[in-house]
C-alpha cells in the first residue's frame, strides 16, 4: 500500500545510499559464474532522453543495470515475495517510504535493470 504525500518525510541522502547499497549487495550475490560482474549507476533528469511525454520538472532517475543472472519479473511488486524475492519487495516498500517509484526489468541469462524514480530534488 502507498504511503499519502502527508505521510512522507523529506528525502534524506543515507536513503538513497541504503537502496543502492541493497542493489549492489543482491548484483554481486547474484552474478553469474565465471563472469566478471559489471554494474552501471546513472541519474539523470527525468524530463531528457528517452520518454516522449516527459514527468514533471524536478524529478529524477536512477538508473542501476547488472550483467548477473537475472530473473523472470513477476506481474507487481506483491509477486515478488511468493517467487522468493524477498529482496527486491523490500526494495520496493523502501522506495515507497521516502516517495520514490521503484521498476525493475529483468530477463534470465542477461542480468537486471533497475529504476528508482524520485520526485523529490537530490
Amino acid at each position: 500500500m502507498a504511503l499519502k504525500d502527508a505521510e512522507r518525510k523529506p528525502l534524506r541522502p543515507e536513503q538513497i545510499r541504503e537502496l543502492l547499497r541493497n542493489v549492489i549487495e543482491n548484483a554481486l550475490k547474484f552474478r553469474r559464474p565465471g563472469r566478471p560482474l559489471s554494474v552501471k549507476i546513472r541519474s539523470e533528469d527525468s524530463g531528457q532522453g528517452r520518454r516522449s511525454a516527459p514527468p514533471p520538472m524536478g524529478t529524477h532517475e536512477i538508473i542501476i543495470e547488472d550483467n548477473g543472472i537475472g530473473f523472470e519479473t513477476p506481474n507487481t511488486p506483491a509477486d515478488f515475495a511468493p517467487s522468493g524475492h524477498f529482496g527486491l519487495l523490500g526494495m520496493y516498500e523502501r522506495a515507497d517510504l521516502i516517495g520514490a517509484r521503484l521498476t525493475i526489468h529483468s530477463t534470465p541469462s542477461k542480468g537486471t535493470q533497475l529504476t528508482i524514480h524520485l520526485s523529490q530534488t537530490l
